[in-house]
């Protein structure tokens, strides 16, 4: 990890996360755009207006991709490894997760009664476009 995007992950998770949400008067703008600047040196892409909403969650956010116009809800909760793309609108306390361990093929039994894979696939989530 490089120094800027270490100073800007603690900046983030330090004071950032808790600053007002984008739509809130008279603070809300300048929350968006310092958002926005500390998540444009974390992830690994940030489109054009993509908005990362108040106490959204990302890990180390190296491998996070968001793709233009697009928003992380409120406190919602994304894996490290998670592409989203253009146009995408995330409602508030989304959680995405990525099944790495645990089997979910069968319909007619539960998750437990599956089982859990032997072996952690570390496949990405991606969400396309206008969704």
């Amino acid at each position: 990890m490089k120094l800027l995007q270490f100073v800007c992950l603690a900046s983030y998770y330090g004071f950032a996360r808790y600053l007002p949400v984008s739509y809130s008067k008279p603070f809300g703008k300048i929350s968006k755009k310092i958002r926005y600047y500390l998540c444009k040196n974390i992830f690994a892409k940030t489109g054009h207006n993509a908005n990362i909403e108040r106490g959204a969650y990302f890990g180390k956010g190296t491998w996070v991709e968001i793709g233009k116009n697009s928003s992380i809800g409120v406190n919602s909760h994304i894996q490290n490894n998670t592409i989203i793309g253009d146009d995408v609108m995330m409602g508030p306390n989304t959680y995405m997760l990525d099944n790495t361990t645990h089997n979910f093929a069968r319909t007619d039994i539960t998750m437990i009664a599956q089982g859990k894979k032997k072996y952690a696939d570390r496949s990405q989530v991606i969400i396309g476009n206008d969704v």
